[in-house]
């Protein structure tokens, strides 16, 4: 079953990429604007697909075991709550003339704290994590 998935997964790439070498070479071969516009749709759309394909394979792959669609859950759950903290955390006040100047609202400051936040506390865990994999690896070869 994985070997298939597998082989589907690099055949729809490989489509993808052919086609998108070919709308490279007809852009490059013509100068005309109204063919460029119409590769970038089409090119638009390979992207969709490749995204798509690389987004859903993993997916499928993580979830293949109880085990692995347990953990998967658990991480879900936990940038979930971590998406809500980062929501209620920033209520930084800025004037409406610094936020005209900037030309931005009060609610895309208040989204950009919240990446903000969610960027700073995702590092932070990261960090969290290379220290506690270096102490348990340090532990256990001492054992």
């Amino acid at each position: 079953m994985l070997k298939s998935v597998n082989l589907i997964s690099k055949i729809v790439c490989y489509l993808i990429m052919a086609v998108g070498a070919v709308l490279g070479i007809i852009v490059i071969a013509s100068s005309k604007d109204a063919a460029i516009g119409a590769n970038m749709y089409v090119a638009y759309i390979a992207f969709g697909l490749c995204l798509l394909v690389t987004l859903i394979m993993p997916l499928f792959f993580m979830t293949y075991t109880k085990k692995m669609l347990k953990t998967f859950g658990l991480l879900v759950l936990i940038v979930g709550v971590l998406f809500l903290i980062c929501y209620f955390i920033p209520d930084a006040q800025l004037s409406q003339d610094f936020l005209d100047n900037l030309k931005v609202s009060q609610s895309v400051s208040h989204w950009v704290g919240i990446g903000c936040y969610f960027a700073y506390f995702t590092f932070a865990g990261a960090l969290l994590a290379i220290i506690y994999s270096a102490v348990s690896g340090l532990i256990k070869n001492k054992q």
